[in-house]
């Protein structure tokens, strides 16, 4: 089983509605009949009682779509056209469940060509977190990719500090990363998905380092392995200097303490 969520942007599906249109014009049933497709999308795992924020970019170029109908939407769930372009769903799941949404959309492509789609909308709401970080943990990162001036940095021995979390809800806060407690790392746990064991962390902030800026974003997995948690995934940096920047990629790891 990997530890590594699949996750489907919706920035993403809209790149391909746009490009599918373009490529695929045998779709087109001719006499100006629009060409039709349709997309698949998750949002993140939500909480009972959170509120719940989802939007989808139908399009890029500035065309109207227009919503048609929406199908199998629970009675909490609001789904609107906010603007020309863009999808809003919105609204405060009372209870634990699973979701899947049809939205059905008309608009054009870039040329004016008119397309019909429908977004596959599946949404899932868990009763609580599922995990508890708060605690000490030993954090290991091991740079694996350097450019620019930091170039060679993948060829360091991997750091490990003692680090602290803080869990609030689905919010956390990690303090202590490369051994300085005025450090902190911010973001949001996203609950294991409906018969899954994995939540996904995502952590983001700012360190001050050798002189400079590092702006440091982290995509990890959350398990338990022996009835001890675990923290396993990748982290994106940048410095940035007076005059110099470089950036990378490392690896993460994480163990909570006793």
């Amino acid at each position: 089983m990997t530890r590594r969520h699949f996750r489907f942007s919706h920035l993403l599906s809209s790149f391909l509605l746009l490009l599918s249109a373009l490529l695929f014009p045998a779709c087109d049933g001719g006499d100006g009949e629009a060409d039709t497709g349709t997309s698949f999308l998750s949002p993140p795992l939500t909480l009972v009682g959170q509120e719940f924020e989802y939007t989808i970019h139908a399009g890029s170029d500035g065309a109207p779509w227009t919503l048609n109908t929406v199908k199998d939407a629970p009675a909490w769930l609001s789904v609107v056209m906010a603007d020309p372009t863009t999808i809003e769903l919105t609204g405060t799941p009372p209870a634990a469940d699973m979701h899947n949404v049809e939205i059905d959309i008309d608009g054009t492509d870039i040329s004016g060509h008119p397309l019909h789609w429908i977004y596959h909308v599946h949404i899932e709401i868990a009763d609580d977190v599922g995990f508890d970080l708060s605690g000490s943990w030993s954090l290991t990162v091991d740079v694996t990719t350097a450019s620019g001036v930091c170039a060679g940095d993948e060829n360091d021995p991997p750091s490990t500090d003692t680090v602290a979390v803080v869990q609030d809800g689905v919010g956390v806060e990690l303090t202590g990363v490369q051994g300085s407690s005025a450090n902190l790392l911010s973001g949001v746990l996203y609950p294991p998905r409906h018969g899954g064991d994995l939540a996904f962390l995502v952590l983001e902030g700012e360190v001050e380092e050798d002189g400079g800026t590092t702006t440091i974003h982290y995509e990890l997995d959350v398990y338990s392995s022996g009835g001890v948690l675990h923290l396993d995934g990748t982290e994106d940096w940048h410095w940035n200097g007076s005059a110099q920047s470089c950036s990378g990629t490392s690896t993460v790891t994480a163990v909570r303490l006793p």
